[in-house]
């Protein structure tokens, strides 16, 4: 569920699993979770698109269209 904060939306997901995007267009990513762990991020045809680097990790202009 967005969280809505007064820079943007936000998604705090706390556990593993894939999910839908619920949106598109350029936004931002924080990845700040168990060292040695990755995100993931797959696209529409399900291929891995994409994936962060190990925490603490960051990308303050990251384009989600394709996720």
């Amino acid at each position: 569920m967005p969280v809505l904060r007064a820079d943007g939306d936000a998604l705090r997901w706390y556990e593993c699993g894939r999910r839908g995007m619920p949106w598109g267009d350029w936004g931002s990513w924080i990845k700040d979770q168990t060292p040695g762990t990755r995100a993931i991020f797959y696209g529409a045809d399900g291929s891995a698109y994409d994936a962060t680097p190990a925490p603490y990790s960051s990308n303050s202009r990251y384009y989600w269209t394709p996720v």
